[in-house]
């Protein structure tokens, strides 16, 4: 018994400074990923929404048509507010990005059909892009906040 007890902590203690380790360098990965894109732009997306279905493809666009020194700039992230379970999977999404600042709170009808611009630095929604702009005015906002950084 004392035998399997004793190699039972030293396994511990061999695994235990691995995973500390491995916990470190995936925190480490994420802060270096963040400091490195200065905007996060967060779809509020939901399959019943009809603002949704005419504002993706239009990002879509705006996406393919951006350089790669833009695009570079920021990274996207989806809330998806189809059901409960996309709700909460997108809500758990939001606090490992450091952005729950702007998951909506209480339980009434989210906000959806919309994209916001948020400052990684700071939390900031620097723009909101919503269903009812063109193309053109999406990528012009694109554009003006990443021109900041």
């Amino acid at each position: 018994m004392k035998k399997l007890l004793s190699i039972l902590t030293l396994a511990m203690l061999a695994i235990t400074p691995q995973a500390i380790a491995d916990a470190h360098g995936e925190k480490k990965a994420m802060m270096e990923e963040k400091a490195q894109v200065a905007t996060t732009a967060v779809a509020f997306h939901a399959d019943w929404c009809g603002g949704c279905k005419i504002l993706e493809p239009k990002m879509k666009e705006v996406m393919d048509s951006l350089d790669a020194e833009t695009k570079a700039k920021f990274a996207s992230v989806k809330f998806d507010f189809t059901d409960d379970t996309t709700k909460s999977a997108s809500k758990k999404t939001a606090m490992e990005k450091g952005i729950s600042n702007v998951f909506p709170a209480g339980e009434g009808k989210p906000p959806t059909g919309v994209v916001k611009l948020i400052d990684n630095a700071t939390g900031t929604v620097l723009a909101k892009i919503h269903y009812k702009m063109s193309a053109e005015e999406i990528k012009g906002v694109i554009k003006a906040v990443t021109a900041r950084s």
